[in-house]
């Protein structure tokens, strides 16, 4: 499935994906800025969801959680967090978009 939009951020294309979501590189329209969006699907909007409420509640905790931490940092080797929201039973996270090789290269 192509993505054309997530929230307000344009989709631009797939940087990777992973066991629990996708990574796109995007553009914020609003302040015109390439952005890295983190992406993690709702459990709940899986049709295949056998998952408690209970651990669908705690994985989304430890998302916005994580939002949280990497937000109270600033270093020149963590890229800055930008926004948290959730979509259409997509959660996602903005990022600052670092240019470079991938950590998987």
């Amino acid at each position: 499935m192509q993505v054309s939009k997530i929230g307000r951020y344009e989709v631009a294309g797939l940087i990777g994906e992973g066991a629990m979501g996708v990574v796109y590189r995007g553009r914020d329209p609003v302040i015109n800025r390439i952005v890295a969006i983190k992406t993690i699907k709702s459990p709940s909007a899986a049709p295949e969801s056998a998952s408690p409420k209970s651990d669908q509640k705690k994985l989304m905790e430890n998302f916005y959680n994580e939002a949280k931490a990497v937000g109270m940092f600033s270093h020149p080797n963590i890229a800055q967090i930008y926004d948290v929201g959730m979509d259409g039973g997509v959660y996602y996270q903005i990022f600052e978009f670092v240019r470079g090789n991938t950590l998987k290269n």
